[in-house]
This record gives C-alpha cells, sequence and structure tokens, in this order.
C-alpha cells in the first residue's frame, strides 16, 4: 500500500471571479453538523443521529497587492459586496474556485455571494482585506495553477482615510488606525425542496459600521459627535482605501461611505500614548446617487 506524503498548502491558490486571491488564509468549506436527539428507545446507546442543512462558505483574508488591473481581487471583491441590483435588491453571484494540494483536492464554489467586505489598517502594518462567501454547492474541480508575477503589499502609507464632519475633514495624519466592515447579512433560506441545501440566499439589510483609532483627541470630530442631538440628520462622510498612481498597477481602491453618524470619543488614561477611539455607523441611500455607497477602481 502507498504511504501518503505530506501535502504543502502553498501549493493551493484561490480565484474569485478569475481574479487570483494571494490568500493568507482561506476557510471556505461545505459543512455538515450531524446531531443525536435524545430519544427513549430502551438503550443506553444512541440509535439514532439527524443531519443537518449543509453549508457552504467562509472567509478569505488577504492583504491588498499592487498587482495588475486585470487581476485585481480587491476591486472585484468590493464590488461584489456593495453592488445590488433589481427590486430584490440581490447581490451578484460569482463563483470561487479553491485548490488545496495536488491530491484530489480542488474544489469550484457555485453561486457565491460575498456577504461581507472588511478594510483594516494600522499604523506600520500592511492592508488586510477579509472577506465571507457564502455559496450555494461545492463540487470538485480540475484546476490549472495561475502565473503571477511579483507584486509589492499596500502598506500603511499608501492608505487614504478621510473623515468628513459637519465642522471639516479630518484627514490620516491624526488617525493610528481604521477599521471598516460592510455586512449584507445574508441568510440561507431553506424550504421542503427535497434538498439538505437551502433554496435561496438572500442578502438583508446591510449594515456599514467601523472605528478609528487617533492620536490624542480631534475637537472637531468631537465636537460633531456631541452635537449629534442638535441635528435632524448627519451629512458626513468616510471615504478609505489605497491609492498609488502608477500606470498598469491596480493601485487605487476608494470607498466613499455617505451619512455617517460619529459616536462619542472612548477615552482612556494610562502611562502609553494617548489615543480616542471613535466608533461610527453609514446610512446609504441607495435611491440617491450622491448618498449612495461609491467604489472607484484602478
Amino acid at each position: 500500500m502507498a504511504v501518503p506524503p505530506a501535502y504543502m498548502g502553498f501549493v493551493g491558490f484561490v480565484k474569485v471571479a478569475n481574479a487570483v486571491v494571494r490568500a493568507t488564509s482561506c476557510d471556505i468549506k461545505l459543512s455538515q453538523e450531524v446531531t443525536k436527539p435524545e430519544v427513549v428507545d430502551g438503550a443506553f446507546d444512541r440509535t439514532v443521529y439527524q443531519l443537518g442543512p449543509k453549508i457552504v462558505g467562509g472567509s478569505i483574508t488577504y492583504p491588498a497587492v499592487m498587482g495588475d488591473v486585470a487581476n485585481n481581487p480587491t476591486a472585484v471583491m468590493a464590488n461584489l459586496c456593495i453592488l445590488r441590483h433589481g427590486l430584490e435588491a440581490r447581490l451578484n453571484k460569482t463563483t470561487v474556485e479553491v485548490k488545496y494540494t495536488t491530491n484530489n483536492a480542488s474544489f469550484r464554489y457555485t453561486n457565491c455571494i460575498v456577504n461581507s467586505f472588511n478594510f483594516k489598517v494600522a499604523q506600520s502594518d500592511l492592508i488586510t482585506i477579509t472577506s465571507e462567501v457564502i455559496a450555494e454547492d461545492r463540487e470538485v474541480a480540475s484546476l490549472t495553477t495561475p502565473n503571477l508575477v511579483n507584486s509589492r503589499v499596500a502598506t500603511w502609507n499608501d492608505a487614504v482615510v478621510e473623515l468628513g464632519t459637519e465642522g471639516g475633514i479630518v484627514g490620516g495624519e491624526y488617525i493610528r488606525s481604521f477599521d471598516s466592515t460592510i455586512n449584507n447579512n445574508a441568510e440561507r433560506y431553506y424550504t421542503l425542496n427535497g434538498k439538505l441545501a437551502p433554496q435561496d440566499i438572500q442578502a438583508r439589510k446591510r449594515d456599514v459600521t467601523g472605528s478609528v483609532v487617533l492620536l490624542g483627541r480631534h475637537p472637531i470630530l468631537s465636537q460633531d459627535s456631541a452635537d449629534n442631538q442638535d441635528r435632524c440628520r448627519n451629512t458626513g462622510f468616510v471615504r478609505y482605501g489605497y491609492q498609488l498612481q502608477k500606470a498598469g498597477c491596480a493601485g487605487t481602491l476608494l470607498i466613499r461611505l455617505p451619512n455617517i453618524v460619529y459616536q462619542i470619543e472612548e477615552i482612556a488614561l494610562s502611562t502609553d500614548i494617548f489615543e480616542t477611539t471613535v466608533a461610527w455607523h453609514a446610512f446609504p441611500n441607495s435611491n440617491v446617487n450622491q448618498e449612495n455607497i461609491t467604489v472607484t477602481t484602478a
């Protein structure tokens, strides 16, 4: 009998809509829970089991990469998560391919939606993206390893972060770290269709939230949150992403979120550097162009 070798994960890869993701982690998988109901049957051993629904999905975490414009997974992920269409506001579906090893462990995940898109950057660190994917099914596939050229990872010096308030704009020179999540709160819906797979996957009301850590305390941002009670509505914005003006380079991803409500800052005193943390919420209006989420890529 043949002795199995040790399979190395670096031979694998992830592709979303034909764009290669240089992932640091990917836990997309097919899973199914098996439970053992409590029944009275005259035996002290379990005699019945129950199959749960088939759950297909997971998360992909990867650094933003200054790569080829034709192969920009960050732009693909952002647009798949943000753009909706039709009267039912459905998300566009795509295909995700994951090769784990060379030994019969390559899968194609079909009818996938990007449920959430998280953008995170901190001083002295790289820009990290985490996307949650929900799929309808998984099939075994024969996948060809892509050819990639070396590319630079986007770091904090490439980041663009602007906080628009009623009193002015707070720029990146005040910001130590930034975190933003766009979450579609998608749900799997099951019916009596004779299958353990969902009948449909639909995005629900969207939550757009985030937080920012400031060097010290910013008076304009603090005053803006303190004055929330004096306004009927907020018209501030958050603009974030990364930008590198070089021809042929996927060096731009800029997302603008409208109608921001800033919370009152969190302050704590310690012997370390003095920082404040401000949480925020966006309230886009998809029926008004200037109040919708916009994505700029290049």
